[in-house]
């Protein structure tokens, strides 16, 4: 496939996606409401830790030192100190945290895995119900999660104990571990790529952690071509824009320094940031998109909303039985 054909099967794929997000406007709210939730709970996560009762009012070195003394391993402190003069990053390893610290931080860990996953089980239930033509709702959305609790909890708590293993043993192991756990850890993400469409659609099993992931990994493995072309396709026509947006910034920049203008190109730049952020984040709601038209093809033959099936030719060859 030349680069003209390539453009043109990218930009295509951009349309689409971005013909549901017009159709279905409320689609893009969730991501908006994840960030909500997030920002609303690291006040809540902070708190219990800086506002811990120590003997001391809040406003006195004391109190932050003994905050500090909880989290930090009395001895660690002292090593830090020690290296601090020398170093920076020699003190900042030398930094060790306590089996307390280390327990809240698992729970806080472990928080955060179950609200990602409540969340995009409630927006990926919207999405199927967008590609398959039915109405978008939040409320529902979110009823839908609530119904799947369980398998949610249970996903997040094997995701994360995966996730912690994984993390802990490239702690411990010298170059050649971290290569072969870093290859671990791509395989396991792509294994689970179909996830949250399988806690969707299969009821059955979502039950069990393990199926999931075996259904996931299952998915991909039947419809595997040479390579996922499309999500790299809604790339590419991302970075064709991002480029123009570029262009257009440099443009305005000589302009404005050739005319003596400097506020030209301020305002150009601010309008570029909010363009480049706007756009970014439509990107990351197309790339869910597609990922559920791509489940929906590949699982069931399905061809869901605005989608060709050329279009997602481009990234499975779907095996015959």
């Amino acid at each position: 496939m030349g680069f003209g054909e390539r453009f043109q099967s990218s930009w295509r794929l951009v349309q689409q996606t971005w013909s549901v997000m017009r159709d279905h406007k409320k689609l893009m709210l969730f991501p908006l409401l994840v960030t909500f939730f997030t920002l609303a709970m690291i006040p809540f996560i902070l708190a219990p830790v800086a506002l811990q009762p120590t003997g001391h009012r809040y406003n006195e070195p004391a109190h932050w030192k003994a905050v500090s003394q909880s989290v930090f391993t009395e001895s660690s402190i002292k090593a830090v100190k020690e290296a601090s003069s020398s170093s920076s990053r020699a003190a900042r390893d030398q930094l060790r945290v306590t089996a307390q610290a280390m327990g809240y931080v698992a729970v806080v860990y472990f928080l955060a895995m179950f609200m990602a996953t409540f969340f995009n089980v409630a927006f990926y239930r919207e999405i199927m119900n967008a590609l398959q033509g039915q109405p978008v709702s939040i409320r529902e959305g979110l009823r839908f999660a609530f119904g799947r609790l369980p398998a949610i909890f249970l996903w997040s708590l094997f995701a994360g104990l995966v996730g912690w293993l994984i993390k802990s043993l490239e702690e411990r192991v010298g170059l050649v571990g971290k290569l072969i756990l870093r290859l671990v850890g791509l395989a396991w993400s792509a294994a689970s790529v179909f996830v949250i469409p399988v806690l969707v659609m299969d009821e059955e099993a979502g039950s069990n952690p393990v199926a999931v992931l075996r259904r996931s990994a299952e998915t991909l493995r039947k419809a595997w071509g040479e390579a996922v072309i499309g999500f790299l396709g809604i790339q590419f026509g991302g970075v064709i824009v991002l480029l123009a947006s570029i262009v257009l910034l440099g443009v305005s920049g000589y302009l404005s320094a050739t005319l003596r203008t400097p506020w030209v190109f301020g305002g150009t730049f601010v309008f570029w940031l909010l363009g480049l952020f706007s756009f970014v984040y439509l990107m990351s709601v197309g790339n869910q998109i597609y990922r559920c038209a791509l489940y929906l093809y590949a699982s069931t033959g399905q061809i869901a909303g605005p989608f060709e099936k050329d279009s997602l030719d481009l990234a499975w060859k779907i095996k015959k039985a």
